[in-house]
């Protein structure tokens, strides 16, 4: 697998935190309170939409403030490509 310790620890930390953050909101409510369910809909809604919109905003505000990255990514995965393909 390719990359630095970062992308490699990316998943651990992710699978990680959605666990302890699901407890978190099991420990909101009772087990008998009837919010309980509304309370997991929301977060799971919130974490989708979250997934959802995040790129979108993160690849305007890099093109809006630095879009000289926009270029080197892509001259990144051209070069990557041709590396790949040439093997």
């Amino acid at each position: 697998m390719a990359g630095g310790p970062g992308r490699r620890c990316a998943p651990l930390g992710t699978g990680l935190l959605k666990p302890n953050v699901s407890a978190t909101v099991g420990e909101l409510y009772d087990r008998d309170d009837p919010r309980r369910e509304s309370g997991f809909s929301l977060f799971y809604m919130g974490t989708n939409l979250g997934s959802l919109v995040a790129p979108l905003v993160v690849v305007g505000l890099v093109r809006a403030v630095a879009p000289w990255v926009v270029r080197h990514v892509r001259a990144a995965d051209e070069a990557e490509g041709v590396r790949t393909a040439g093997a």
